[in-house]
């Protein structure tokens, strides 16, 4: 039977042991990102191809073939056309478009906290 004070020390060896020396560590994986020079840009530098007057305050949106908006304060959905750069149509919806915006079987679906339903809009015919 091993006394304490040899089983002691040969359990603190066993530990220092079993830590793996600095230079035999696994090598941290690379930080994500773009590295190339002159990919990356300052934000300042970028300029929009189309700005879209959708008055009122825009605020949630989707994207699919089109682009839709939400507008709260007009209660409606602005869908923009990325390939004529253009407003499309506006629809109008429920009391109050909020909470996001989702688009799935044929259509966009717009909830509204105002009067707490749900609109339905074509996504071909931009109908309710």
């Amino acid at each position: 039977m091993m006394s304490r004070h040899v089983l002691l020390p040969l359990i603190c060896l066993s530990f220092l042991g079993a830590q793996t020396p600095k230079g035999n560590r696994p090598a941290k994986p690379p930080k994500p990102g773009v590295k190339t020079p002159g990919v990356q840009m300052p934000i300042t530098l970028l300029k929009p191809d189309a700005v879209f007057a959708v008055p009122g305050s825009p605020d949630w949106i989707a994207v699919g073939q089109d682009v839709w908006i939400s507008n709260k304060p007009k209660n409606s959905v602005t869908r923009l056309d990325p390939k004529t750069n253009k407003v499309a149509a506006t629809i109008e919806v429920g009391k109050q478009p909020c909470s996001g915006l989702a688009i799935g079987f044929g259509s966009l679906w717009v909830p509204n906290c105002g009067d707490q339903s749900v609109s339905r809009v074509d996504l071909k015919t931009a109908e309710q």
